[in-house]
C-alpha cells in the first residue's frame, strides 16, 4: 500500500458512514380515545384553533341556554298538558345545566356545563333508532322495509288483526297506527283519542297502518 493509503481508506470508511442513511424512526401510535373519560385533552392552539375564538363560542353556547324549566314534570305540563293521555309512564328527572364538548382529531379542546351527568334524552334517541335500524338492514335481520313486522319479531304486539298488517316502512314513518300496550304502568290498551276543534276528545277510529301518522316527542 502507497504512503498514507491506509489513511486514505480509513477517511473513506468514515465518509460512507456517515453518508448511510440512519434507520427510519418507528411510525408513531395512532391515537384512539378510550372509553368513558379516557379521551385525552389538549390546549386549543396545540390543535389549530384559536383559543379566544372558542372561548367566545362556549360562552355563546352556555349563555343560549334554552328558557324552558329545568323541572321537567313542569315542562312536560306545560308542552304536553293539552294532549291525549299526556301522563308520563315514568318519573321526570330535573335536567341539568347547559353542556358542551368539542372535539378537535379526537381530543377534548374545550367542555362546560356537565358532560358526566346522565340526563333524560327524549328525541335524541331518533338518532339512535336510526343507526340501529340501518345496521340491522345492512345486516340482513330487516330483509325488507315493506316486509312485515309480524314475520320478524313474532310477539303478542303484533298479533291483532290491525297489527298484524304493519310493515317496517310503517313503523319508520309513524304511520303505522299501532295500538296495544307501550308502557309498564298502563292499566289498560292505549286507544288513541282525536281531540275536536272544540277540546272535546274523542274515540278515534282505527286506520290501516299507512293511512295515518303519529307522531312522537
Amino acid at each position: 500500500m502507497r504512503p498514507f493509503g491506509w489513511r486514505r481508506a480509513v477517511i473513506l470508511a468514515g465518509l460512507a458512514a456517515v453518508a448511510r442513511p440512519a434507520p427510519a424512526a418507528p411510525p408513531a401510535a395512532v391515537y384512539y380515545p378510550g372509553p368513558h373519560d379516557a379521551w385525552e385533552r389538549r390546549a386549543p392552539a396545540v390543535v389549530g384553533l384559536d383559543p379566544d375564538r372558542l372561548r367566545e363560542a362556549v360562552a355563546f353556547a352556555v349563555a343560549s341556554e334554552t328558557r324552558a324549566p329545568r323541572d321537567l314534570a313542569l315542562d312536560h305540563a306545560l308542552g304536553f298538558g293539552k294532549e291525549p293521555y299526556d301522563d308520563p309512564v315514568g318519573p321526570f328527572q330535573e335536567r341539568g345545566p347547559a353542556t358542551g364538548l368539542i372535539l378537535r382529531h379526537g381530543y377534548v379542546v374545550a367542555e362546560w356545563g356537565e358532560p358526566a351527568r346522565v340526563d333524560m334524552t327524549f328525541s335524541v334517541t331518533k338518532s339512535f333508532l336510526s343507526a340501529v335500524v340501518g345496521i340491522a338492514y345492512d345486516r340482513g335481520l330487516i330483509k325488507d322495509v315493506r316486509r312485515r313486522v309480524a314475520e320478524d319479531v313474532p310477539i303478542e304486539q303484533f298479533r291483532s288483526e290491525h297489527n298484524a298488517k304493519i310493515a317496517w316502512d310503517d313503523l319508520l314513518r309513524q304511520t303505522s297506527d299501532w295500538r296495544g300496550r307501550s308502557g309498564a304502568s298502563r292499566t289498560g290498551p292505549i286507544v288513541p283519542r282525536a281531540t275536536s276543534r272544540s277540546g272535546s276528545r274523542a274515540s278515534a277510529t282505527s286506520r290501516a297502518p299507512s293511512t295515518s301518522t303519529t307522531t312522537c316527542g
